[in-house]
């Protein structure tokens, strides 16, 4: 008898330590994506913030992103981020497209 609630105890405690760590590793993940999601963002923003000025300065906007690297300072870390700008004409906001190298 004192076996079998010993065994019970062990299998509780195996049980329940490996439901807190499951738990821990997707509450790490869904950090970690809600990080990307944020700087994805903020990239973003800087790209839109960078394409505006180049407006401001020289009456168009940029043709593309190393227009924006070279001439306005733009940097990002391109092992995680790929970002595209696809301008229809001097005079209109282009279109801005930032993604996360896995969503690629």
């Amino acid at each position: 008898m004192k076996n079998r609630s010993f065994y019970r105890g062990i299998i509780i405690t195996v049980a329940a330590f490996t439901a807190t760590l499951a738990l821990l590793i997707i509450g790490l993940s869904q950090i970690d994506t809600r990080s990307e999601t944020a700087q994805a963002a903020s990239l973003k923003a800087a790209v839109l913030r960078a394409a505006v000025t180049c407006y401001a300065v020289e009456g168009r906007y940029p043709p593309n992103v190393e227009y924006l690297q070279t001439n306005y300072g733009l940097t990002y870390n391109h092992d995680n981020f790929t970002v595209s700008i696809h301008a229809f004409a001097d005079n209109l906001l282009p279109d801005i497209a930032v993604l996360a190298k896995g969503e690629v």
